[in-house]
């Protein structure tokens, strides 16, 4: 059985680069929908940041979305790492 190709790092980094700079969020909208995460926990978290309105987008308005607690949990390892 083969396996589909997903890059994790690249995931986390989108995520993160998106949090950083919520500017690029409409230009990322154009290439990329939520079903194109590999991982569910980044596919809920990209819905949540598509779901919250642009100017008030930050870490504490998209874990305040999450409603999967190892969604949360993930995501707080994913922005504590980031700084």
């Amino acid at each position: 059985m083969q396996s589909v190709p997903f890059a994790e790092e690249s995931e986390r980094g989108l995520i993160v680069g998106i949090l950083s700079d919520p500017a690029v969020l409409p230009k990322v909208t154009l290439l990329l929908e939520p079903r194109d995460f590999y991982r569910p926990s980044n596919k809920e978290i990209y819905e949540a940041i598509l779901s919250i309105p642009m100017d008030n987008l930050d870490s504490l308005a998209v874990e305040d979305y999450l409603t999967d607690p190892a969604t949360k949990t993930y995501f707080q390892g994913l922005v504590r790492d980031s700084d």
